[in-house]
């Protein structure tokens, strides 16, 4: 078998995988193309990128990379492992292939990490994230560098998952 009717075997499985994890509440898949880019952040294998709200309430787009697999049938916001980072572009994902953001928390992008035992998650003073590009899939492919008041950085590659979730802003 030819390595594209390989690479494309498996982005069918992956779609069919994550169908049915939305349909009837399975855990999140892990087929083996969802393996972190040599340069993840370590201890943040998985990510994740779908539709949100931007503070305002217009469409954005967030990409969180986490610990473990995210579980997809239940409420979004309590089943996202500790540790992980949360990024928040201000802007549908339609738009943000081959642009940077700066992390500014109010106007373009926000970040937080959220670390194991912790109950507050904190935010990024700073940073960027840059979406190098958006695959036939919907994943998102791209780098990011967090800075903390405490004055850590966090930052590296990342292949960020679609997840294809309604959501109504505004």
């Amino acid at each position: 078998m030819s390595r594209r009717a390989e690479a494309r075997g498996r982005a069918l499985a992956t779609r069919l995988c994550w169908v049915a994890s939305a349909a009837f509440g399975l855990a999140a898949c892990q087929p083996s193309d969802l393996a972190p880019p040599p340069d993840s952040p370590e201890g943040l294998p998985y990510a994740y990128a779908m539709f949100e709200c931007a503070p305002w309430d217009g469409a954005a787009t967030s990409i969180t990379l986490s610990a473990d697999t995210i579980r997809t049938g239940a409420p979004w916001g309590s089943e996202v492992p500790r540790p992980h980072v949360w990024m928040s572009v201000y802007q549908p994902a339609q738009e943000l292939a081959g642009k940077r953001f700066e992390i500014d928390q109010e106007r373009i992008a926000g970040a937080m990490r959220c670390e194991a035992g912790v109950s507050r998650c904190e935010p990024a003073r700073s940073g960027w994230v840059d979406i190098r590009s958006r695959e036939e899939d919907g994943s998102f492919r791209g780098l990011f560098r967090l800075l903390f008041d405490d004055g850590s950085t966090i930052g590296g590659g990342f292949r960020a998952k679609w997840y294809d979730r309604q959501i109504l802003c505004g």
